[in-house]
């Protein structure tokens, strides 16, 4: 199936609506980091409830897990506390293990909550996240394309092992919204059959 406009406009507006393609139409706020964990696991639960998805369990819960974990972070550090790439790399190696302590210290501080809408049904997962700082330029600060110095780095790699999984991003102008979409692996070895030069 594929993504319907009115389920990406929902996403990208950060209103949770009616959506008759999908049996889970759900909106959360997080507040702190051991949501994070939380949220992933609900989510591989709810997908692996369709019988479609159950062959794919730990390819689900790896790509659920790394991409709330990824865009979350994102949306913590770069949107909410406005860290650029390098200010992160500094603080890490100024506070090595506090760093996570800090980044949620930080992020209370700021009173923003993350908001998390989530539909999906048996043939494609849409997690949308949305913060209400600032955004970033995704483009302009690396996020577009992972440079290959990037790929031994602790930090800024995630968003192209996202796309390696198969997971879709797309920003909003502001970069503060990121709509998430994942294909059930079958479908999508199909569709590279039925059209061997597509790059989708």
């Amino acid at each position: 199936m594929p993504l319907e406009p009115k389920c990406i406009e929902k996403h990208r507006s950060k209103t949770h609506l009616e959506c008759n393609a999908c049996s889970d139409n759900q909106g959360y706020t997080l507040t702190n980091l051991r949501q994070i964990d939380d949220l992933s696991e609900k989510i591989v639960n709810a997908a692996i409830e369709f019988p479609e998805w159950k062959p794919y369990h730990a390819k689900l819960e790896y790509t659920i897990t790394l991409t709330v974990h990824e865009t979350c972070t994102n949306a913590i550090e770069h949107g909410i506390l406005g860290l650029d790439k390098q200010r992160k790399k500094q603080l890490l190696a100024e506070l090595e293990e506090k760093y996570v302590a800090y980044v949620e210290a930080e992020w209370k501080r700021k009173g923003i909550g993350i908001h998390i809408s989530v539909c999906l049904n048996a043939d494609r997962i849409l997690i949308g996240v949305h913060d209400e700082g600032d955004g970033f330029d995704f483009s302009q600060e690396g996020f577009a394309a992972v440079k290959e110095s990037d790929l031994l780095d602790f930090s800024g790699r995630g968003l192209a092992m996202m796309e390696g999984m198969g997971v879709k991003l797309q920003w909003n102008r502001r970069g503060n919204s990121v709509l998430c979409s994942f294909q059930r692996p079958d479908l999508t070895a199909k569709k590279k059959i039925l059209n061997p030069a597509s790059t989708q």
